[in-house]
């Protein structure tokens, strides 16, 4: 657990314990890493939640067809944050939002707005939005696919 967040652990992580065969973490990022990379690339108003998964996590594929974006994924799979992310803005997404999550549905961050958005993948309109990273995980995911793998 890092230093700072005082929140519970997300139950995207606590399904991962649950399931670890259905959860390839990339590995998780030190925090000062982390930070710094935000900072770096402008994204350090990303919300505490994704962070942690972040530092936790590193992104990662779960439940067969979903990808969690993250900050050292690798370009040529699909899964790095920075590559994915200026790919869909040259296609028309709005630049406040970073996507994150890809699979069946597209998920972003509202950095202005500190939410998360469910996406139309092909024109970017919003879809739906959630206040927290787990109510984005329990509406879009969990709530597609948890039923298949035995998470309530």
């Amino acid at each position: 657990r890092s230093v700072g967040y005082s929140m519970s652990t997300p139950q995207i992580i606590q399904d991962s314990h649950l399931r670890p065969d259905l959860f390839h973490w990339r590995g998780p990022i030190a925090p000062a890493k982390l930070n710094s990379w935000l900072q770096e690339h402008r994204l350090d108003a990303c919300p505490t939640d994704l962070r942690f998964l972040w530092e936790q996590t590193g992104g990662g594929d779960l439940l067969e067809t979903e990808t969690i974006l993250g900050p050292f994924g690798d370009p040529e799979m699909g899964d790095a944050v920075l590559s994915a992310n200026r790919e869909l803005h040259e296609r028309g997404l709005a630049d406040k939002l970073v996507v994150f999550h890809t699979g069946t549905t597209t998920s972003a961050v509202d950095l202005l707005a500190g939410d998360y958005v469910e996406v139309n993948g092909r024109d970017f309109r919003a879809l739906r939005r959630f206040r927290t990273l787990d109510d984005w995980y329990a509406g879009t995911i969990r709530n597609a696919l948890g039923g298949r793998y035995g998470f309530g």
